[in-house]
């Protein structure tokens, strides 16, 4: 996509939000408090995923069009990892309260500054195979964002049913921009219990929710206030807050505005109530870093199914994934496992049991 992304095609500007908060707490213990995954260099390109995402964003927008929205404990490694970041694009939460507040205010901020603005929303913590595809997508839907007026989700196809993703049910033909048909959404369910997921599947219209999204700020700031009236309200003090914000600094939400706002996400918050739904089909190749699974998609594998970054050997072992930065792992008849050796911590986990180091970390931080 030509002239930094899709302003060949609106006539209002669009500019990028970049998700980059979250603790990661299930890539524990490689991803910790003081450097959750998003800056940890875990591509093949020796890139993190924030830079990478970053770098693909710069395709859609121009720099000083991308907001990054993230942790206030980690203001200097957003500096450090984004030499370009202009400082008062840098929005900083005094703790994660989840997409619903920090986008909804991310809007409030934008409208404030470019009224009518198109927005992407995108998470720092994806990689993406395909790059221009993605690029692609994201255009069709700030186009279509800009000229419906509606909430837009780039979607992706579900090839299995996996409860732990959100999925949206393909609705009416709404318009085809640059041949790619847009459609409304139907039906939004995050993260549906089995017998509602094999029902969407059925249909054969079904999509899975990638987290990447576009609509116009004040549209989005008008659905916040019909299902998130506290959060609204918060994003309307935020408004008058910022109302004389330096261009020189970061932009600091205070605790004051965060101790009681809502920890709800977009999808739980907001998308599966609006009726200004659309979605844009893709072909996106996504790897949701969301666990240790995902490192199998990330490395090159051996001729045994391992994949590892650092020094590790192995006799009839097979499909285990071994991060080892500074000693070596060996293994004996092992397979399936994940190896984690990190800062003096050592973990050990069945592959299929990823998503329990979630609760594993919840124990060790009480």
């Amino acid at each position: 996509m030509s002239n930094h992304g899709t302003d060949h095609y609106t006539s209002t500007l669009t500019f990028a939000v970049i998700m980059a908060g979250g603790k990661g707490s299930r890539l524990w213990p490689l991803s910790r408090p003081d450097r959750p995954k998003q800056f940890l260099e875990l591509l093949k390109d020796g890139q993190s995923l924030l830079q990478s995402t970053w770098r693909r964003t710069l395709d859609c927008v121009p720099p000083e069009r991308i907001l990054i929205v993230g942790d206030a404990a980690h203001r200097d490694l957003y500096f450090s990892q984004l030499p370009d970041l202009l400082p008062s694009n840098l929005l900083l939460e005094p703790v994660g309260r989840n997409t619903g507040a920090c986008l909804a205010l991310s809007a409030a901020l934008l409208e404030q500054r470019s009224p009518g603005c198109v927005f992407l929303c995108i998470p720092a913590d994806h990689a993406i195979d395909n790059p221009e595809e993605w690029v692609r997508a994201l255009g069709i839907a700030a186009i279509h964002a800009h000229k419906s007026g509606r909430l837009v989700a780039v979607v992706e196809p579900a090839a299995s049913p996996e409860p732990r993703f959100g999925y949206l049910l393909q609705g009416e033909l709404l318009d085809t921009i640059e041949s790619q048909a847009v459609y409304s959404a139907d039906r939004f369910v995050e993260k549906p219990d089995p017998y509602t997921l094999q029902s969407l599947f059925q249909t054969g219209r079904c999509w899975r929710n990638m987290g990447t999204f576009a609509w116009r700020a004040d549209v989005f700031l008008q659905e916040v206030t019909a299902y998130q009236t506290s959060i609204s309200l918060k994003a309307r003090e935020f408004t008058s807050l910022i109302a004389n914000a330096s261009t020189e600094q970061p932009v600091h939400i205070t605790d004051e505005l965060y101790a009681d706002i809502p920890d709800i996400s977009v999808d739980h918050g907001i998308l599966t109530h609006t009726k200004r739904l659309s979605l844009v089909p893709s072909l996106i190749k996504r790897i949701d870093v969301g666990d240790f699974s995902a490192f199998a998609a990330l490395w090159t594998p051996d001729d045994r199914g391992n994949v590892a970054k650092g020094d590790y050997v192995h006799l009839d072992s097979a499909n285990n994934i071994v991060y080892a930065a500074d000693v070596r792992v060996a293994t004996i008849g092992l397979s399936d496992f994940v190896i984690i050796v990190e800062n003096g911590t050592v973990l050990i986990c069945p592959r299929e049991r990823t998503q329990d180091i979630k609760t594993l970390y919840r124990q060790l931080q009480s």
